[in-house]
């Protein structure tokens, strides 16, 4: 069982993206810019929800998290005809280990996936103060005061392994080196 969302445009499409949210989010926080770019380019889109996040009721651990690849790229599989996975920070340290281990994938984008986790009260200051320069507010501006209250009252993670140790599992630089599938590395500061 993977919770998700499908968004697609109404004919035509042959490919699709599976969007791999991060740390603490869900399948409906800040990506819906992106859902409307990909469907702009006539590509479908699938979000889903990690183990242990949102509607997921499986625990967050390693290395069954990576399951939640191959399920929602062999749902997509077998409605188009190209399949490519997009993970946001801890989701592309998931992605990344998932396609490396040989979940097949035709492309794959990973956005800000850390190969290692340190994060102090300070970098939290630094990450809210960031988030209230403008360009770092446009990310909302195609999102409800709905689903801002909706992400900020989800519930914890259901882990069995901490986000620090999972992504240290995942071994974002040892799976690069593996993955066949073109690939695009996003960070920015």
């Amino acid at each position: 069982f993977l919770p998700g969302i499908v968004a697609a445009p109404e004919e035509g499409t042959i490919a699709a993206v599976c969007i791999l949210h991060g740390s603490g989010d869900h399948k409906g926080a800040y990506t819906w810019w992106m859902v409307d770019a990909l469907l702009a380019e006539n590509i479908a889109v699938l979000l889903v929800d990690l183990d242990g996040h949102g509607e997921n009721p499986r625990t967050q651990q390693f290395p069954a998290i990576l399951e939640d690849v191959s399920a929602a790229t062999d749902y997509l599989r077998e409605r188009y005809r190209r399949v490519g996975v997009l993970g946001i920070s801890l989701g592309g340290c998931i992605a990344a280990r998932a396609v490396a281990d040989g979940t097949p994938v035709d492309a794959l984008v990973l956005m800000e996936a850390p190969p290692l986790l340190h994060f102090t009260r300070a970098d939290m200051r630094r990450e809210a103060l960031a988030l209230a320069h403008w360009p770092a507010m446009q990310v909302f501006r195609n999102t409800s005061v709905h689903q801002i209250a909706d992400t900020w009252s989800t519930a914890p993670i259901r882990a069995a392994i901490s986000t620090w140790d999972l992504i240290a599992a995942l071994d974002l630089l040892g799976s690069v080196k593996r993955i066949q599938a073109p690939l695009f590395l996003l960070y920015g500061g």
